[in-house]
């Protein structure tokens, strides 16, 4: 069985893509506020931003019910 704390070092940490993601989120975010202007090219951004971040909810909901099937205590 392997141990605890390398579980949480493999499974209940942000990948680096997934970080990566949440940074290109936020940026986009931040154009979105920057142009202050209701557009096409503004509605596009802020639907790939949803997308990406459904995304990372979909990954992060079944590693945490991966990480409870094992029968590992959460934080």
């Amino acid at each position: 069985m392997r141990k605890i704390e390398d579980i949480k070092k493999d499974e209940c940490a942000l990948s680096p893509s997934e970080k990566e993601d949440l940074q290109w989120a936020v940026k986009e975010i931040e154009n979105i506020l920057k142009d202050e202007k209701v557009s096409e090219r503004g509605l596009t951004r802020l639907d790939n931003v949803v997308e990406s971040l459904l995304n990372l909810k979909r990954n992060y909901t079944k590693r945490i019910i991966k990480l409870l099937k094992q029968n590992h205590m959460l934080d």
